[in-house]
């Protein structure tokens, strides 16, 4: 804008000052013509205008300029319009006036700006129009060109970050004046700015000072601006009050709790604007892979179900929020428990993808902490995931790639590590050597010391109580006994954090450490107190409405605590207590789903003679651990249960592993699952032969010895309560000292846990049998049409034909005993994929048994089938996820199953034995035994008779066997061999 001097005498024949006052003082319909016209007389009076009214009449025109009234603005020439009027009012006199157009000439300056350059001219206007600020009185004025300062300020950090301190101190200086003060929305604003300034400048380790300011700041600008009705801002500030928890909060209970209540009705309601809606979600998704409080798969479930959704919503060019969201992603996938190699892989591929994407420009603290969490996810992948790499090539590669990321991460912060990165750098050097020597560890331990150092305890307490756990796990090593008191410290800095009501799952993690530390020294006392503990914390928390995987996982998560802590009481003679505990921790799945929870809680004594209702019943429960084993026998003397104990120190749970591992399921895949084995049977016996021989001399010989001297002795029934490992082994085929096997002497029966044998039904009456004979039609199974009419001979009934899932589920609803012939497949990677095999492609697998609800039930579920009894015990030591404790949980009482593949001809006759003695109400435990006893020791001329009974069709393999028997083992025993009938076992209740 140029002004001109005196206008000729004609111009200003047509112009006056008096004029000019009643267009800009009068009260003159606002538009257009009114403001040309103004313009026209100040161009025509030139100088010759009065100094105050040509200020106001300049003024009206930046208002003008600015947009009064709906027009479009032109917010340059507003700007230049608002000086102008500045300028004439000081002239003038008319301080207020002037003041009141250097703000409105800064204001506008700032709207015009449109990049950075422009942004900083704008703050030299702003600074310049309050430079008499600190002379003049002019408070209200000097205050809204702080703040406008401040807002001028924050745009600039948007480019240049290094701007945000200034901002913070301009808004923070607003604040404290008389303006700053007043609840309002000037004042409001301030503080939405100042509390989002501070969150998104603040480092990693922000002070609880800071946190506190940004977040009251926050907390009451979002107060105002619901009360005033500014909805959107009101949802801004709650926003970033959610997001400053959940990043820079102390990650406590109180803290994330508060954060959740922020952020959840913004992320779940559909009528939010769906940018705001998105951020919650992804501030949402980041707290829940943090929660404590509640299911942690299930908060993480939730978590990575809304991160996936926000980044696949984030557009492509939103680089900072869609690496802000892979980040919080990756932490979710690696924290995960359930399907953790895969979900490792799944953030390990995002994260490396990311950061070749992101650019490095403008995005280095961003970029490093995608790196040390790559660093991490790579480090779980190597040791921590459902594998463990020990080829020794695949290791090098990938230290190799972890000691690259790490050099990468140092190079952007010029080696100045974060705390989580020195943590990462102490794991690294823990994983450098298979054997983990002293250099090494000792290495890591200083590296995690200086993790420790680079923390503030008071702002950063989840993160410092973090770093503190894991050194106690570095210095707690069964091989080094000197650095018991480094863990001891550790672990105690830990828990002054790692509260019950803040930090429960962190709690629980470091008490199970301790716990471990006490139990490798032997302090039976501080250990039995600390297991006990943490199964009250595990029982507690355990809920198995919260989904079947969820559940599972839970269940499995005790990584034997309920063990350790039973024989830590059993060490110091507190044996109903330690009985009591171990079951606590078994089968915790099935316990919740039969509603048998009160009864593994509550009075063992009252329990047990339940359980025990007669004296020839004898409990045996072996606890293994690495300390070794402790079995508990149990049983009834003039209606008075009596415990006993025995302390195995040679049989540790290394020994068991190894022995199942190395021997027993080595010599089951060479003999079964390996190709072009001629006679699998024959190639098995040495195992089974190895492994009766072991099962003696390791824990059925010590324990029965024992059971006489204590004056519990077997009475007839043994009842096995077993864990881990040694479930997968065939206990009763133990060879006693007199050279026996234990199912000579015992009638022996299995038990998943001790709660499941409450309400036992009766046997005695006849039971209805209904077999289902090979609904599959496999053309393998050539005995299976015969073993399925054995039901019809004994009374009972027999499907052929399709049968389908649903069919299955309608047999089970009325049969007393179903007896089922076919195909069975155990899946050692996915157990609950364990399955029947039915008609055509239907299955019925583990997992739908187990979710499945019928009213009526049978009483005993017979599998003839191969490898039914086969339980998945690697990583749920206690859960025995297959199909025999699948049935049980849907309230099946009993099932015969077998842990191996069945042959066909010994187990038709087996079944003809059992299922006799069956119909007539025999005790199943009973009936298998004596049907086993029987197999192994019949001539092959009574063999033979049994398969005539059942009348098998001529030309048949079932006829061609009833020949061979009679003719060519007529005098000999043919299925002596334990292979031939052994592997069926009874696992369920006894029933009378």
């Amino acid at each position: 804008m140029a002004f001109v001097g005196q206008a000729p005498a004609e111009q200003r024949e047509r112009c006056s000052a008096a004029e000019l006052r009643k267009l800009v003082f009068a009260n003159h319909p606002t538009g257009g013509d009114r403001i040309r016209e103004i313009i026209r007389q100040l161009r025509c009076l030139g100088t010759d205008a009065p100094p105050r009214i040509a200020a106001a009449a300049s003024y009206e025109v930046a208002m003008d300029r600015a947009g009064a009234d709906g027009r479009p603005p032109d917010y340059a020439e507003g700007a230049r319009w608002a000086k102008r009027s500045a300028e004439l009012a000081d002239k003038a006199g008319d301080h207020d006036l002037a003041a009141q157009a250097r703000l409105a000439g800064a204001q506008l300056d700032y709207y015009a700006a449109a990049d950075l350059d422009e942004l900083r001219a704008a703050e030299r206007s702003v600074r310049q129009a309050g430079a008499d600020c600190a002379t003049v009185t002019q408070p209200v004025h000097c205050a809204a060109l702080l703040k406008l300062l401040g807002e001028v300020q924050r745009d600039i950090t948007s480019h240049a970050p290094e701007m945000s301190a200034q901002a913070i101190e301009t808004f923070r200086q607003f604040l404290t004046t008389k303006l700053g003060k007043v609840r309002g929305p000037e004042r409001a604003s301030a503080l939405l700015d100042l509390g989002t300034l501070i969150a998104q400048a603040a480092p990693d380790d922000m002070s609880a000072k800071d946190l506190a300011e940004a977040s009251d700041s926050l907390a009451e600008a979002a107060s105002f601006f619901k009360s005033a009705g500014d909805v959107e801002r009101a949802q801004i500030a709650d926003i970033n009050r959610g997001a400053l928890l959940v990043d820079h909060g102390p990650n406590t209970a109180a803290s994330l709790d508060l954060a959740e209540a922020l952020l959840r009705p913004m992320a779940t309601d559909p009528n939010i604007d769906p940018a705001f809606r998105l951020k919650a979600r992804s501030n949402l998704g980041g707290l829940l892979a943090r929660k404590q409080t509640g299911n942690r798969e299930e908060n993480i479930a939730e978590a990575i179900d809304l991160l996936e959704g926000v980044y696949d919503a984030t557009p492509a060019d939103g680089v900072e929020e869609r690496a802000r969201t892979i980040y919080n992603l990756a932490n979710a996938l690696s924290a995960s428990g359930i399907d953790r190699a895969e979900r490792l892989s799944k953030a390990e591929q995002l994260l490396e993808s990311t950061i070749d994407a992101t650019p490095s420009e403008g995005m280095e603290v961003r970029n490093t902490k995608l790196l040390w969490m790559l660093a991490d996810v790579k480090l779980a992948l190597l040791q921590g995931g459902d594998f463990e790499v020990f080829d020794p090539a695949e290791r090098s590669r990938l230290l190799d790639e972890i000691k690259a990321i790490i050099g990468k991460a140092d190079a952007i912060d010029r080696g100045q590590r974060s705390a989580e990165g020195q943590a990462t750098v102490s794991d690294y050097l823990l994983a450098m050597t298979v054997d983990r020597d002293a250099a090494f560890r000792d290495e890591a331990i200083s590296s995690m010391r200086q993790a420790a150092a680079l923390v503030d305890r008071v702002s950063r307490p989840y993160l410092w109580a973090t770093i503190q756990n894991n050194l106690g796990n570095l210095c707690n090593d069964a091989r080094r006994p000197d650095l018991g008191g480094c863990a001891e410290q550790a672990y105690a800095r830990a828990l002054s954090v790692r509260t019950e009501r803040e930090f429960p799952r962190e709690h629980a993690d470091t008490i199970v450490n301790l716990a471990a530390l006490r139990f490798r020294q032997a302090n039976w006392t501080e250990a039995a107190a600390l297991y006990g503990e943490i199964a009250r914390l595990s029982v507690k928390d355990f809920d198995i409405s919260l989904g079947q995987a969820v559940a599972r996982h839970d269940a499995a998560r005790s990584d034997r605590w309920f063990e350790r802590g039973s024989y830590s009481l059993a060490r110091l003679g507190r044996t109903d207590e330690a009985v009591l505990l171990a079951d606590q921790g078994r089968v915790r799945f099935l316990q919740q789903r039969l509603g048998a929870v009160a009864a593994a809680t509550g009075d063992l004594a009252g329990h047990l003679a339940k359980v025990i209702d007669s004296d020839s019943v004898r409990l045996i429960i072996p606890v293994t651990t690495s300390a070794g084993t402790v079995v508990f026998f149990i049983g009834r003397q003039e209606n008075r249960i009596r415990i006993g104990q025995l302390f195995l120190d040679n049989l540790s749970g290394d020994k068991v592993a190894g022995f199942v591992n190395g021997v027993w399921l080595q010599n089951y895949e060479s003999s079964w699952e390996r190709p072009g084995v001629l006679d699998r049977n024959a190639a098995f016996a040495p195992a089974l032969a190895q492994t009766s021989e072991w099962l003696g001399t390791e824990l059925v010989v010590p324990t029965l010895k024992a059971m006489d001297e204590q004056g519990i002795p077997a009475r007839g029934k043994l009842v096995f309560v077993l864990q881990g490992e040694l479930a997968q082994l065939p206990v009763h085929l133990a060879r006693l000292a007199n050279g026996k096997r234990l199912l000579e002497e015992e009638i022996v029966s299995y038990l998943p846990g001790l709660s499941l044998s409450v309400s036992a039904p009766q046997a005695g009456s006849p039971a209805r049998i209904v077999s289902i004979a090979d609904p599959s039609a496999a053309p393998d199974l050539n005995f299976a049409p015969l073993e399925g009419r054995i039901a019809a001979g004994e009374g009972g009934t027999t499907l052929t034909g399709p049968v389908t899932r649903e069919g299955m589920m309608d047999v089970l609803a009325h049969a007393d005993i179903l007896h089922f012939v076919g195909h069975a497949r155990f899946d050692a990677q996915d157990p609950e994929a364990s399955s029947l095999r039915l008609t055509g492609e239907d299955r019925l697998t583990v997992g739908q048994i187990e979710r499945a609800a019928l009213d009526r039930l049978p009483r005993l579920v017979v599998l003839s089938a191969c490898e039914t009894g086969r339980s998945e015990t690697a990583t749920m030591a206690n859960e025995f996820v297959g199909l025999p404790t699948a049935f049980i949980g849907l309230g099946v009482r009993g099932v015969v199953s077998s842990l191996w593949p069945a042959s066909d001809g010994p187990t038709v006759l087996l079944m003809a034995h059992l299922m006799r003695d069956l119909s007539h109400g025999q005790d199943p435990a009973l009936a298998l035994r004596e049907a086993q006893i029987w197999l192994s020791d019949a001539t092959g001329r009574e063999l033979a008779e049994t398969l005539r009974a059942l009348k098998p069709d001529k030309d048949t393999p079932a006829a061609k066997l009833e020949f061979v028997l009679r003719l060519r083992y007529a005098d000999r025993r043919p299925f002596a061999a334990p292979w031939a009938w052994a592997g069926f076992q009874y696992t369920g209740v006894t029933m009378k």
